[in-house]
């Protein structure tokens, strides 16, 4: 008696946070936890358990479809640029190895870490920007990127694989929903 209770017990704690997507074959799952701070950061590991294609973030009513996704202390909305003076910025940056750069007048963090320039190695890299009227993005080699352009992605995430994506949320208040569409199913966090 006293096995299969821990065996519950255990797989009950294992599968808490696995959800599956109703008609579809993958099961996603999550971990996350927050950093606290100006401004406060959610650490989301998305997982799938077959190889599947991030297509889209949704925060509330907010689309990284629609542009650069950013949060205000009244929540979330999207932008055709990549800083505002009056909100928190997040996006993605497709770049070669190097050191990338940002260039602003408010906060800026790479990969979570809050820097202005990081050596970074090739893949998908996290920019956030607090509060930045104006930025430039200076990629390795010396290019700059602005928003539309291939080296920017709206998806913000921190490397990119076909199973798992780490995304970070800058929020200002709880009670929000997330949304990450996959081209196999969806995964939906609260946080």
């Amino acid at each position: 008696m006293v096995i299969v209770a821990i065996t519950v017990a255990l797989a009950s704690l294992a599968y808490s946070q696995v959800h599956f997507s109703v008609g579809q074959r993958p099961v996603y799952s999550y971990s996350s936890y927050s950093v606290f701070g100006e401004p406060s950061i959610l650490h989301l590991q998305l997982n799938s358990s077959a190889p599947s294609q991030l297509k889209e973030l949704r925060l509330d009513g907010a689309s990284s479809l629609t542009g650069v996704l950013v949060v205000t202390s009244s929540g979330y909305s999207s932008l055709q640029s990549l800083c505002s003076a009056t909100a928190t910025s997040f996006f993605s940056v497709n770049t070669t190895a190097g050191v990338l750069r940002v260039l602003t007048d408010g906060q800026a963090w790479i990969d979570g870490s809050e820097a202005s320039s990081a050596q970074v190695g090739a893949g998908t890299h996290e920019v956030i920007i607090a509060g930045g009227s104006q930025c430039t993005l200076t990629l390795p080699g010396g290019a700059t990127a602005a928003y539309p352009s291939p080296s920017i992605s709206t998806i913000p995430r921190v490397g990119e694989s076909e199973l798992s994506a780490t995304v970070l949320v800058p929020f200002e208040t709880s009670g929000h929903r997330i949304t990450a569409v996959y081209d196999g199913g969806i995964e939906v966090v609260d946080f």
